[in-house]
């Protein structure tokens, strides 16, 4: 321990559970009302989002101050890894946080991709990570599709695993399947999107199209509140 603390650490997680979600709360307010509007210029957007952004690097700091005292370093009190980190495409790095449960971590693949490639990390159990590099001649691109095309027909590839939906089509009086997945383009320019239909959004638009469709369910049906 680095020093004695004059309380557990349980008491420290409390605290901690609590000013977390306290404070991104009230970020994510911050953030998400600051919406471009006429005559606010880019700046003035920017610096609306300072103070937000400078409020969860204090947090960070905070949460490290309060956790130090019950750590001794990188590793859980059975002796697993905290976390581990593997070098993907680009010599980019990719870390993983194991779960403190080590009944909450199971095995799986995550697709990190980069330019020229895409790297496949395997995640093993207790606190195993392991990277393979696949060049972008390799199979495991998508196919092309005319519903997503793309510059000087770069390769996608998927991040996670496809989802549907199957959704009424009001006009037709049909149902249809609508696939949802992420996706990365690699043309230097497009990155990760998710793709919903034939329409794409960014990670954060999705995100917030998520949380509006959750809201509007609450309020169709209030037991889904």
């Amino acid at each position: 321990m680095n020093t004695t603390p004059n309380h557990t650490a349980a008491d420290a997680l409390a605290y901690v559970a609590n000013i977390v979600k306290n404070r991104i709360d009230c970020a994510t307010d911050a953030i998400g009302g600051n919406i471009p509007t006429e005559g606010v210029s880019a700046t003035e957007l920017h610096a609306g989002n300072e103070w937000a952004l400078d409020f969860l690097n204090d947090l960070t700091k905070e949460v490290l101050d309060i956790a130090r005292p019950h750590c001794d370093g990188p590793t859980y009190s059975d002796g697993r890894l905290i976390w581990s980190t593997v070098t993907t495409g680009d010599n980019s790095t990719l870390t993983h946080y194991w779960n403190p449960d080590p009944t909450k971590d199971t095995r799986r693949e995550i697709v990190s991709p980069s330019r020229g490639g895409r790297t496949i990390v395997t995640l093993i159990p207790p606190s195993t990570a392991e990277a393979v590099f696949y060049p972008a001649d390799d199979d495991g691109s998508l196919p092309d599709d005319p519903a997503h095309p793309t510059l000087d027909n770069a390769p996608r590839w998927l991040i996670t695993d496809e989802v549907t939906a199957l959704l009424r089509h009001d006009a037709s009086d049909e149902f249809v399947n609508v696939r949802a997945a992420g996706v990365y383009t690699d043309d230097g320019i497009t990155g990760a999107t998710v793709e919903l239909g034939p329409w794409s959004m960014s990670p954060l638009e999705a995100r917030q199209l998520g949380d509006s469709l959750r809201n509007l369910a609450a309020a169709a049906d209030p037991r889904l509140a």
